[in-house]
């Protein structure tokens, strides 16, 4: 949703901010350029669930190898 509407947000912030984010005497364009495939989307995709499934898994064996009582003496 972002990269299809990443020339109108570039235009906001000009406006809204009083600067150029790429200047055209610069850069060389009228938008930015942006394209997404299918092999970024299943990268990211992947990227992002094995990063919060280890995330996840991290404190639950820790917590797995503790014993009730105690963890809940530290509370």
């Amino acid at each position: 949703m972002t990269i299809e509407n990443i020339t109108p947000i570039q235009r906001m912030l000009e406006y809204g901010l009083g600067i150029q984010v790429f200047p055209r005497e610069i850069y060389n364009f009228q938008q930015i350029p942006a394209f997404l495939t299918v092999r970024d989307l299943v990268t990211i995709g992947g990227a992002a669930l094995v990063i919060c499934t280890v995330a996840g898994l991290i404190p639950a064996l820790r917590a797995a190898r503790l014993e009730p009582v105690e963890a809940l003496r530290h509370e």
